[in-house]
């Protein structure tokens, strides 16, 4: 997990270093993981964006991005790294004052934490966000009490203490949540409810309670994702915000008991894409919130326009935050935090992944397993097969060094074999076939008893097949 490095001697710094001393240094190495992708959002790619960051648990040359986006299916690692941020963020927050930093932890809070499917009682908890453009899956780590699994409860128990901070002069709301807080003690006690649905609302509201009149000043954090203005009514009236110089959205007045404020946080659609110069891979996000598309016909990049997506996405009655596409009805638009385990999504829209078709539309029988980017297989007269047009096909996958040979059929008819073996393992493989003539048709890879000598087993894995050529 990336930021442990940085995170775990924050204290010491804090010791040995003064306030500004401390800042000078951490601040450049923040702005180096949020601009290296992860973004719940994350990052660029995935860092601001969907909250994270660290593909592969590791920090890559930006240039190498998106081809590990094609590549893993460890975009993100999601307990560990939402954790680390809170963490890091909690003390950027505390020692500048600066509400920037809030918006990162609410996006690892939307799009890490609450989009990860409940844990199961043998404690393998969902490990990685996936965010493979070629189509992706929720599903839960292989290793039983992993670091993850205690991880999590932590990074849940410390998303209570992201939600307020406390100022000289009143209070900083960071997060908008259901929550309750008090303020001062004594006659001076101010007690604040937070009351709102949001991010499925755009709004939220406060009601303060007191036994006589208290002077406060209650900062709000002003989300760099907003779509427009911010506005406050306190009791029902027009209430005037400003901005301060650390992006607080400041109202200083004297509440009595029973004061409300409504707030109104206009929220809209952007293209968050992972390189600050190019239009694609990009996610799509509304507030705070990174989407995921449900399609099956693979990336659906070619029906979406990035400039249009407040009109070309269509509310669904009934779903908070679900749309469906105008032009295409059976493409969906949800959150991320939204989809349950082992339902297939496309968070980043891609044209380089057309053409291609994921080994979740392939069908197998026999006792095949899901890695998260291919499906995997050693028992003799196993199949995975899947339909496709056009007079060429290469098929997809990975040598390892227990990898079979699989025999492969085009319409019935033996055409090759594959061999999956390597002395290595995860070194990206292809194999090709042409000739088959247009129209459909249909491929399937048998796992057989044959394999290199060297070969530790008979593993045969289908990662999809490639449709231009």
């Amino acid at each position: 997990m990336v930021p442990g490095p940085v995170v775990g001697p924050l204290s010491n710094y804090r010791v040995e270093l003064s306030p500004v001393a401390f800042v000078d240094r951490l601040v450049p190495a923040v702005k180096i993981l949020k601009n290296r992708p992860d973004p719940p959002h994350a990052a660029r790619v995935p860092d601001a964006r969907k909250g994270g960051f660290g593909p592969d648990e590791s920090l890559v040359d930006p240039n190498r991005l998106a081809a590990m986006l094609e590549d893993t299916d460890a975009t993100y690692e999601t307990q560990c790294g939402s954790w680390a941020i809170f963490k890091l963020c909690k003390h950027l927050i505390s020692l500048t004052g600066d509400a920037q930093y809030g918006d990162w932890i609410e996006q690892a809070a939307y799009n890490g934490l609450a989009a990860t499917p409940p844990i199961p009682t043998a404690g393998n908890v969902f490990y990685y966000s996936n965010y493979n453009p070629y189509g992706a899956s929720k599903r839960d780590g292989g290793a039983a009490w992993s670091c993850c699994a205690g991880t999590r409860p932590m990074a849940l128990a410390d998303v209570c203490d992201l939600i307020y901070f406390s100022a000289p002069d009143g209070l900083c709301v960071n997060l908008f949540v259901p929550s309750t807080v008090t303020v001062g003690s004594g006659s001076s006690a101010l007690s604040i409810r937070q009351e709102t649905r949001f991010p499925e609302a755009p709004s939220t509201s406060f009601e303060f309670h007191c036994g006589r009149p208290v002077k406060q000043t209650i900062r709000f954090r002003r989300p760099g994702w907003l779509a427009g203005q911010v506005s406050a009514r306190l009791d029902g009236a027009p209430a005037p915000l400003t901005v301060d110089s650390h992006g607080w959205l400041v109202l200083r007045h004297t509440w009595r008991d029973g004061d409300r404020i409504d707030l109104t946080l206009p929220m809209g659609f952007r293209s968050a894409p992972l390189y600050a110069d190019k239009p694609y891979p990009t996610a799509v996000t509304i507030g705070p919130v990174t989407m995921a598309f449900r399609s099956d016909r693979g990336n659906p990049v070619s029906k979406i326009g990035l400039t249009s997506l407040g009109s070309e996405l269509v509310p669904s009655q009934g779903e908070p935050l679900t749309y469906h596409l105008q032009s295409a009805p059976d493409i969906l638009a949800r959150p991320f935090y939204a989809y349950k385990e082992g339902e297939e999504y496309y968070m980043y829209l891609d044209p380089s992944a057309l053409g291609r078709i994921s080994h979740y539309h392939m069908r197998t029988n026999g006792p095949w397993h899901d890695s998260g980017n291919h499906y995997y297989c050693n028992v003799p007269g196993a199949w995975c097969e899947g339909d496709f047009e056009g007079d060429a096909v290469t098929l997809l996958g990975f040598k390892y060094d227990d990898g079979g040979r699989g025999e492969v059929q085009v319409d019935g008819r033996v055409v090759g074999t594959i061999d999956e073996y390597a002395s290595g393992r995860d070194i990206p493989a292809e194999w090709t076939y042409r000739g088959l003539g247009t129209g459909k048709h249909v491929i399937r890879v048998t796992v057989t008893n044959a394999k290199a000598p060297e070969s530790k087993d008979v593993y045969i894995n289908i990662a999809g097949l490639r449709l231009k050529g």
